[in-house]
Parts: C-alpha cells; sequence; structure tokens
C-alpha cells in the first residue's frame, strides 16, 4: 500500500519543473564542479622522474656523458635505468654513493607539482602516501558522521555544512603549502566533507520524485561527473602549475556554495522523521512552481502521519539491527572496498605514465565513463542489478591478472602505450558498472529513515579500499611490479562471490520501514509480475512503479 507522501507527489508531480530545475543544478552542474575540485588533488600531487642535480658540466662531455658519470644506473641490454634518489659523492675516485641533496625534475608534461615544488621524493615520498591515505581515513570518517547527521538534521543542513568544508580545506592548502602539516590538514579538511556533498544533493533528487526514475537520475549524475573529471586534466595541462590549477578547478565551487543555501530539505526525510508540518510546506512549494495542487485530504493524512522512530537512537548501528540486514549490509561493504581500492590504484598509476600523455589519458578515461553510466544502467534493469554487478567484478579480475603480468613481462611489444590504454579504459568502464550498481542497490535496500546511513557506510568502506590503494601500488616498487595487480585480483574475485550473495532488487517489493529491511532477501522474497508494467501509473503507487 503507497503511503501519504507517495500519494502527494502523484498529486503535485514527479517530474515537473520544479524537479527538472532541481535536477539541473545539483544533479548535473554540482557534480561536473565538485568532481574537479574532489580530484584535482591527485595530479597536484603526482611524483614526476626525478634524479639527483648534476655539478656543473667542466669537461665539455655531451650531457648523457656527464650523466652516466655521476647518477649510479644500471643496465639491461640496451636499456639503461638512473637511479633516482642517489648521485655519486666522488666519481673520479669511487663509486660511493650519498642521498641527493637537490633533485632535476622531468617537466615534459608539469612545470610544477606539489611533490616536485616541495622535493617530497625519495624519503620523503612516504609524505604524499600519508596525505593520499589519511585523506580516505578522513573520507571515512566524514561519510559516518556526516551519513549519521543527515537522517538525524536533514540533508540540507548537511549539504551547506559539507560544501564550506570543502572549499576551506582547499583554500588552506592552496595558501599554507610551505607547511606540510597545515597543506595535509587542508586535504583533511576537505576530504572529510568528501563523499556526502553528492550524497545529499543526490539524495534529494531521488525524494521529490518517483522512485522509478533512480536508475536514470543515478546515470546523470555519474554522467556529469565524468565530465567534470574528463575537463579538470586539459585544464592542469594548460596551465601546467599546480597552484593556478587548484585555483581554477576550485573557484567555481566557491560561486555554488554562495547559493547552496536555497536548496530545498527533503520532504520524504521531514514526512518520515515527523516533521510533517515543514513537509506539507515543502510539498505546496513544489505544487506552485509545477502548476499542481495538494488535496486536503492528502495533506491532512501526512499532517496526522506517525513517524517511524527505532532507527534514530540507532543511527548507522540500525543497519546491523538485524540478521538480514547486517548481513545484506556486509556484503554490499565488501564490493564498496574492492571498487575503490581499483579504482584509486588505477588513477594513481595515470600520473606516473611515461610512455603518453598523463592529461590526454586522465580524459579519455574519464570520458569512456560517460556511456558506461547508460550501459550499466541497461544492464541493471535487464539481467538484474546483482548480476551486473558480479559481471563487472569478473572482468575486474580478468583485466589486473593481464596488467599484473604486462608489468613483468619482457615481450617489448606488450608495453606499447596503446596495449596500456586499452586495459585502463576497459579497468575504468567495469568500475563503473560497479559503482553504479552499489550506488543503486544501497538506495534500494534501504528504507528513506536508513538511506543516507546506508550509503555513508558504504563510503566508509569505500575509504578503506582508497585508503588502501597507495600502499598496495607502492609494494609494487620495492617488491614485485606484479604485486598490486596480483592483490585485486584476488579482492576482485572476492566482490564477485560477496556480490552473487546479495539479493536482487530489480522487479523486488521494495523495503519502505526498517521492519521490511530487516526482513529483505529472506528465502519466500516477493516480486512483482513482469505484467505489471502494463499496468498504467494512476493504478500503482510510485514504490509498485519503480519495482517494476
Amino acid at each position: 500500500m503507497d503511503s501519504a507522501y507517495d500519494r502527494a507527489l502523484s498529486e503535485i508531480g514527479v517530474a515537473g519543473h520544479f524537479q527538472k530545475k532541481n535536477e539541473l543544478i545539483n544533479n548535473i552542474i554540482l557534480p561536473v564542479l565538485w568532481t574537479m575540485t574532489y580530484l584535482n588533488m591527485i595530479p597536484a600531487l603526482v611524483i614526476l622522474p626525478h634524479t639527483c642535480k648534476l655539478p656543473e658540466n667542466t669537461l665539455n662531455v655531451t650531457d648523457d656523458a656527464w650523466k652516466l658519470k655521476h647518477i649510479p644506473y644500471v643496465r639491461i641490454n640496451d636499456d639503461i635505468t638512473f637511479d633516482t634518489c642517489l648521485i655519486k659523492s666522488n666519481p673520479n675516485e669511487n663509486n660511493l654513493t650519498t642521498s641527493c641533496s637537490e633533485y632535476d625534475y622531468d617537466n615534459t608534461w608539469y612545470d610544477s607539482t606539489v611533490s616536485s615544488e616541495k622535493d617530497w621524493v625519495c624519503d620523503k615520498e612516504m609524505y604524499i602516501i600519508y596525505i593520499l591515505a589519511y585523506s580516505k581515513v578522513t573520507e571515512l570518517i566524514g561519510s559516518m558522521f556526516f551519513g549519521w547527521m543527515g537522517d538525524t538534521y536533514g540533508r540540507r543542513t548537511m549539504h551547506i555544512v559539507t560544501m564550506v568544508l570543502a572549499v576551506t580545506g582547499r583554500i588552506i592548502s592552496l595558501l599554507a603549502s610551505n607547511s606540510y602539516l597545515i597543506f595535509l590538514s587542508g586535504c583533511l579538511i576537505t576530504s572529510f566533507a568528501a563523499w556526502s556533498i553528492m550524497q545529499s544533493a543526490t539524495l534529494i533528487c531521488i525524494e521529490i520524485t518517483s522512485p522509478k526514475r533512480i536508475p536514470k537520475i543515478a546515470s546523470i549524475r555519474f554522467s556529469a561527473g565524468c565530465i567534470g573529471g574528463a575537463i579538470m586534466p586539459l585544464i592542469y595541462w594548460w596551465c601546467r602549475d599546480w597552484k593556478t590549477f587548484i585555483m581554477i578547478t576550485t573557484g567555481p565551487l566557491m560561486v555554488v556554495l554562495l547559493f547552496s543555501w536555497k536548496i530545498i530539505e527533503s520532504p520524504r526525510w521531514q514526512y518520515t522523521s515527523g516533521k510533517s508540518k515543514q513537509c506539507v510546506q515543502q510539498l505546496k512549494r513544489i505544487a506552485k512552481t509545477n502548476g499542481t495542487t495538494l488535496s486536503l485530504r492528502t495533506e491532512e493524512e501526512i499532517l496526522n502521519h506517525k513517524p517511524e522512530s527505532s532507527t534514530k537512537s540507532l543511527g548507522p548501528l540500525a543497519l546491523f539491527s538485524g540478521c538480514t540486514l547486517a548481513m545484506n549490509t556486509l556484503l554490499q561493504l565488501v564490493a564498496w572496498t574492492v571498487q575503490n581500492a581499483s579504482y584509486t590504484v588505477q588513477m594513481l598509476s595515470i600520473g606516473q605514465e611515461k610512455n603518453a600523455n598523463p592529461f590526454l589519458e586522465f580524459t579519455w578515461q574519464m570520458l569512456s565513463e560517460m556511456p558506461v553510466n547508460f550501459l550499466s544502467a541497461w544492464l541493471a534493469n535487464h539481467i538484474g542489478r546483482r548480476n551486473s554487478g558480479a559481471l563487472a567484478f569478473c572482468v575486474l579480475s580478468i583485466v589486473w591478472t593481464l596488467i599484473a603480468f604486462r608489468e613483468a613481462s619482457s615481450y617489448t611489444w606488450v608495453h606499447i602505450w596503446w596495449i596500456g590504454t586499452i586495459l585502463n579504459i576497459i579497468l575504468r568502464m567495469f568500475i563503473t558498472v560497479s559503482f553504479y550498481v552499489s550506488n543503486v542497490m544501497a538506495m534500494e535496500l534501504y528504507p528513506t529513515s536508513l538511506r543516507q546511513s546506508g550509503l555513508a557506510i558504504g563510503n566508509v568502506f569505500a575509504s578503506i579500499g582508497s585508503a588502501l590503494a597507495p600502499y598496495i601500488l607502492y609494494l609494487g616498487r620495492p617488491i614485485d611490479v606484479r604485486l598490486p595487480g596480483l592483490i585485486l585480483t584476488g579482492m576482485s574475485i572476492t566482490a564477485i562471490i560477496s556480490t552473487l550473495l546479495l539479493p536482487e532488487t530489480l522487479n523486488a517489493k521494495l523495503p519502505e520501514t526498517i521492519e521490511e529491511a530487516r526482513t529483505f532477501g529472506r528465502k519466500g522474497q516477493k516480486y512483482l509480475p513482469v505484467h505489471v508494467k502494463q499496468i498504467s501509473t494512476q493504478e500503482k503507487s510510485p514504490q509498485q512503479s519503480e519495482d517494476i
């Protein structure tokens, strides 16, 4: 049976002018600008190819000969690999070496990065690892905090607070970059709010429209994010300086922040939280813009609605308040962890490309995500959410295996740049499918009162996966270049199993309360028959329409 709120939505319109304007601002423009701000620190932290700075050439020999004289190297066949952190202390007498006091950087693609400006290389390379890892841990903490905050105090409040923090953090890192601790603090402040900005905006979009539009809204949001991610590296390619780049890619979000106070509070959240009067006010505001009206009968039912109170005291712990719900949550968390570990390892690897333009590599891969978002929606609606996720992780396990053995292969043709590009594009495509499925399932597995907490705890484990990524990538240097690929292969196989154990949400009667969520996926779960697709939406509730 549909709720009073669902009937109210059908009366005021689920895809009217108000929803379209809201989605344009918060599901298209905001993701473009936020993605640039969220990702801009990754290319800014790239460690450029480097060697010790050579003394002045006093022998009038070639630059290559002078470098061979002073820099330790390893020769394999005709290939020479120079040491990046050592220089011969007295090359005329012996081969004893010492650490670099100054460095020469390869400026083919970048004039400056944070690491090249601050010499955070060699023994200070872990500074970069710490920034990336600690930022992801902070995302973890922020996701939990703001997930609880969004379900307790509202989507709008959480959205404004996180926007302020994100912009403030980038300004701190930019203005106080001379201090590692202050620079790190700025990165952590931005990361604390990272996941929750788009999470709140997207939830408001889906909670003022029909649930059947969730896949479409998710596809548009991800596609908009891809556009922002594709534009961002081109800006760096153009300006080449990391400070200018950070200013250009953060500035537009500051403009959006000035207007963020106008964002609507989710009336569905108000309805489930017992704020009935505010809910009616918001619904009438939407109806006025859409040129519709809210009936007196529906208004009265909303005002007399008694909210579910059991979830507020538990907060995110409510996600583990029953065996079935806890199992569904844990299985999803495995997928969140693996897909983000894969995504972050790949993204960090792009900036270190030597045989290809790193900016174009980044752009092509971001653009490849756009059509995949719509492919993901098609797969999710035709073979199911669960099967789509399992397929994605299956492809990831295969590609990571190929990448692992490509890294260690002695065959020259295997290292041709376009082979690596193709593998990376395939990898990015199916990471995108897994992202899409995880987000849609999180929206469908949990009721309104727990939806933000469900997405938040997913983001927590996504941050864990991202925090592990720099260490996974680092293992490939001192130990074995195949290790990152093999580790991610094993993680992807684990994700296949966990995804297949999740309940299918396509065509299922989705939970509307925490009690229904605690039993969702048990044996005997009800599915709507296929012929329901032919029935008018006026004869079925919005929830049932989505179930189709």
